[in-house]
């Protein structure tokens, strides 16, 4: 398990610095995730992984910070849900109009977060 939160801390840190230096690509990638049920499947894959890391989060260093990141994606997972397709189109939208500064300030959060991810597992 622990070889799992490694893993998916190293694509959050690969995805964030991709966002980073492109930020165009993270509008790309939100705007994949509006098309028909996707948006559902993303909630139920953001609960998995959630689910994954609060599993793993015994096994790792520092247990909190895994609990605490498992914990925020199966909250995301289960807010796109209650939110509706509508109000979460709606959030893309507003997404995709912010500006490339906004954007990168936001990839470093990704990338702390993996890299976070990375040395707590």
């Amino acid at each position: 398990m622990i070889v799992l939160v490694k893993l998916l801390g190293i694509v959050i840190v690969v995805m964030g610095v991709v966002y980073l230096l492109k930020p165009e690509v993270l509008k790309q990638y939100i705007a994949f995730w509006a098309k028909d049920k996707r948006l559902f499947a993303g909630a139920i894959v953001s609960a998995i992984l959630g689910a994954i890391l609060l599993f793993a989060a015994s096994q790792c260093r520092i247990q909190w910070i895994v609990t605490v990141i498992g914990l925020w994606a199966i909250l995301k997972g289960i807010l796109i849900l209650l939110l509706g397709k509508e109000k979460m189109v709606s959030m893309i939208k507003a997404w995709q109009k912010k500006p490339a500064k906004t954007i990168r300030a936001m990839s470093f959060v990704a990338i702390i977060m993996g890299a976070l991810l990375i040395f707590a597992a």
